[in-house]
């Protein structure tokens, strides 16, 4: 089994996204923390928002129960509970040993804490950067 250098350099930037990512998120989550809790579905919208588009109050609250991430289901108080890009996988789907630009790929990521641990809710950002190996011309 050959490694392709673009996976690994793939990767690596995958790492540095998300250690970036860890950063910001607990200086937000710091910030959040010094707020008080409101529920997601209780914020009331911006009546403009939803009367600007046309759509019903009912239909605006219907939207956001559908678009309702929820998150970690116990509060993260260990870094080793965070994504660990060193454990986490990917899988690029049908690959092929070339695209061309525009060309749609598909990945499936597999996160994982520093413990191994599958991640059991969504909310992680990861950032891809494509790359060609070739020197242009």
């Amino acid at each position: 089994h050959r490694e392709r250098p673009c996976f690994k350099k793939f990767f690596t930037g995958m790492c540095l996204g998300m250690i970036s990512f860890l950063v910001i998120w607990s200086f937000v989550f710091k910030e959040r923390e010094k707020q008080p809790q409101r529920s997601f579905l209780s914020q009331s919208p911006r009546i403009s928002f939803y009367s600007e588009f046309g759509i019903s109050s009912e239909r605006y609250s219907s939207l956001q129960q559908a678009l309702y991430w929820a998150g970690p289901d116990r509060s993260i108080t260990n870094v080793s509970m965070s994504t660990s890009p060193a454990h986490s996988t990917f899988i690029i789907h049908n690959m092929k040993d070339s695209y061309q630009i525009g060309e749609l790929l598909y990945v499936t990521i597999h996160a994982r804490d520093f413990n191994s641990n599958p991640k059991p809710y969504g909310g992680v950002f990861f950032q891809a950067k494509l790359f060609s190996s070739k020197t242009p011309k």
